[in-house]
């Protein structure tokens, strides 16, 4: 009887585990967390969200360890006028993306708990129905944001 070598039964196993179904691939991309406007306190962040998976995928949440509150938001343009308004949830279809953009969907980041200021670090911690994303990037000014 022929014994398998470790090496074969890691193989094995990590060949399973690529054929099991590990639910939508999201990613994110384009980043750009922007300092507050000067005499504010509420930073914004920007990116893209992509779901390659074949299922629809609903953000819940989105946290940062730097700041108190973090809430998504909408702008929209209602008889002329732009309003913006706080969102609880976004869904990303199957195999497309929704971008975070200045005039649209964005992340408004308030109450810093530390002194975040451009050139420092932040993390995103992005909550949907079955994950978790972790996004660090650095603190832009937003004057010299395009």
């Amino acid at each position: 009887m022929r014994l398998l070598t470790p090496a074969f039964l890691v193989a094995v196993v990590l060949l399973s585990a690529c054929a099991q179904d590990s639910g939508p691939q999201v990613t994110i991309a384009n980043v750009r967390i922007l300092a507050p406007m000067p005499g504010r306190n509420a930073g914004v962040a920007y990116f893209m969200i992509e779901n390659r998976g074949d299922t629809t995928i609903t953000i819940n949440r989105i946290d940062s360890p730097q700041y108190d509150d973090v809430q998504m938001h909408e702008t929209t343009i209602e008889d002329g006028v732009s309003r913006m308004r706080q969102v609880e949830s976004f869904q990303v279809n199957p195999s497309s993306e929704v971008e975070f953009k200045m005039g649209g969907k964005h992340v408004m980041m308030m109450g810093p708990t530390t002194n975040v200021l451009p050139g420092s670090p932040v993390t995103l911690e992005i909550q949907y129905d079955s994950g978790l994303l972790i996004v660090n990037a650095i603190m832009q000014d937003r004057s010299l944001a395009q």
